[in-house]
């Protein structure tokens, strides 16, 4: 399995509970890809709200979730096994705004996973 993404529906709210891709796979778009996959179909279940959690110190994955309009909104302290924060965040999602900038952000990122990428040291006797 390379990743997976798992929420819940209420009515006016998604709950994205887990988004995960494996460590070989990291880097190349698929948490973004997947996201956007939940953003996308909680507007198709007329949802208005997607919220979800975060590690404090999870600064790439507030960023992406940032990029997708989604705003801090409280903290939950000792949330994780280990004791650490976790901030809750929201989008709203339900504008012809957010559905205009979340189908420009389907191009893009559809664009990106397309491109060939180099093979950075991979040629004959290159090493890290």
């Amino acid at each position: 399995m390379i990743g997976y993404v798992g929420f819940r529906f209420r009515p006016e709210e998604v709950h994205i509970s887990t988004i995960a891709v494996h460590p070989d796979w990291r880097g190349k778009s698929l948490g973004e890809l997947l996201l956007l996959t939940a953003m996308e179909k909680a507007l198709d279940m007329g949802s208005s709200v997607v919220s979800l959690e975060v590690r404090a110190s999870n600064r790439v994955a507030q960023g992406l979730y940032r990029k997708y309009g989604f705003r801090f909104t409280s903290v939950y302290r000792s949330y994780y096994r280990d004791g650490e924060d976790a901030w809750r965040m929201e989008a709203q999602v339900n504008t012809r705004p957010y559905r205009d900038r979340l189908a420009a952000r389907r191009q893009t990122l559809e664009a990106r996973l397309q491109r060939p990428r180099p093979d950075v040291g991979q040629n004959s006797g290159d090493t890290l």
